[in-house]
C-alpha cells in the first residue's frame, strides 16, 4: 500500500541520489536495446544466412557487452 509517507520517502530518495537512479534507468535502457538488437539481428539471419547465426551474435553480444 503506498500513502504520502512513502512517496515522500521515494522524493526523498531521488533527491540524495539522482546520480545513482539515473544510472540504473540508462543501464536498464542499454540491456531493453541490446536484447531489441539481438532478437532484430537474429530474425535477419535467420531469413538470410542461417548458418552464421551463432557466431554475428556472439561477436555482437560481446562488442556490446563489452561498451556497456
Amino acid at each position: 500500500m503506498i500513502n504520502n509517507t512513502t512517496i515522500d520517502g521515494l522524493k526523498e530518495v531521488e533527491k540524495l541520489t539522482p546520480d545513482y537512479i539515473y544510472c540504473q534507468k540508462y543501464i536498464l535502457t542499454k540491456v531493453k536495446l541490446l536484447r531489441l538488437l539481438t532478437v532484430l539481428t537474429l530474425h535477419n539471419l535467420l531469413k538470410n544466412k542461417p548458418l552464421q547465426i551463432v557466431n554475428k551474435v556472439l561477436t555482437m553480444n560481446k562488442t556490446l557487452y563489452d561498451a556497456l
